[in-house]
């Protein structure tokens, strides 16, 4: 992907001239600003953007996504939505199950290992080993 729009409208004006000195010394060329402006596009589905009126009464679409409220927070797409799964605690494991993506919290004291009862994520208590 390019790193500038298509055309450089500050490139072109620095070298181009006019023919006398009322002129402009370049004319935009309406297929030059449609290129810069499909490029400046973000394709983005349906149902992840808001239809607003932005500036000049323009129609103008607003991303939807959440800002969230704390540090750590973490990004999930659904297939249709953005949404923002809380902060961890402090040695907290992410798990997927029945669908969604939850947190599973470490135990507050013991000895604990990670693993799965009934197809649930879990800490199981152990014994500690000498």
């Amino acid at each position: 992907m390019a790193a500038n729009p298509p055309v450089d409208f500050q490139e072109l004006v620095q070298g181009a001239t006019g023919t006398t000195g009322k002129d402009y010394p370049y004319a935009i060329k309406a297929r030059d600003l449609m290129q810069d402006f499909v490029f400046a596009t973000i394709d983005i589905a349906e149902g992840v953007y808001t239809e607003t009126t932005g500036a000049g009464g323009h129609n103008q679409r607003r991303l939807n996504i959440d800002a969230g409220t704390e540090a750590n927070q973490i990004y999930i797409w659904d297939g249709s939505k953005i949404t923002v799964i809380a902060t961890p605690t402090e040695g907290s494991v992410l798990a997927f199950t029945g669908g969604a993506f939850s947190y599973v919290p470490a135990p507050s004291s013991g000895t604990h290992v990670l693993g799965v009862v009934d197809g649930t994520i879990q800490w199981i208590a152990t014994e500690e080993c000498a």
